[in-house]
């Protein structure tokens, strides 16, 4: 959520820039390996890369009250990216082939891409979905569940601001 809330929105704005969300599920049969699910992903990533040119995003990893893996993405792209309805085209092809093209059925309903037309919306849909606190099974190790595609594209801008501590207290009780 700090590098999301870094984002410095009139500049995004003023580059005329665009914000996708996309979840990515897995059919009936998913890999238990979270490693071989964020290699799917990563194979998702290249495909979009090479079809659209550079971008870039926010992805967390979560796990379905059935036990499947699944992704939430939020994607910041130019302009000049495509429409929505040939990225939602895209996006639900290319999944359905890195997951092993196992049903028709996951080809029409394994993704969700929508287009997020207000900044309000996209940091709705982090608070929702990327900052999600995870209930993983015991002993399972996960690894690295969130990432950050290309942050040098993302106009961000830190700024450092010292505070009295009961201010801090206060800053961190509005967080929470």
């Amino acid at each position: 959520m700090r590098h999301f809330a870094s984002i410095n929105r009139t500049a995004f704005r003023a580059f005329k820039g665009r914000v996708f969300s996309i979840t990515l599920t897995y059919p009936k049969e998913w890999p238990e390996d979270p490693e071989a699910c964020k290699n799917h992903l990563k194979s998702l990533y290249k495909r979009i890369k090479r079809r659209f040119g550079e971008f870039s995003g926010f992805w967390r990893m979560g796990i379905q009250q059935r036990g499947a893996w699944h992704f939430h993405v939020l994607l910041f792209v130019p302009s000049s990216f495509g429409s929505v309805r040939e990225l939602r085209r895209f996006v639900a092809s290319s999944w359905y082939e890195v997951c092993g093209e196992v049903s028709e059925g996951h080809l029409l309903a394994g993704t969700r891409v929508e287009q997020v037309n207000t900044w309000k919306k996209a940091t709705s849909y982090a608070e929702r979905y990327v900052a999600k606190q995870e209930e993983f099974p015991e002993g399972l190790k996960t690894g690295r569940i969130w990432g950050v595609w290309n942050e040098e594209l993302l106009p961000i801008r830190w700024k450092t601001v010292k505070v009295s501590l009961k201010d801090a207290y206060r800053i961190r009780r509005i967080y929470r």
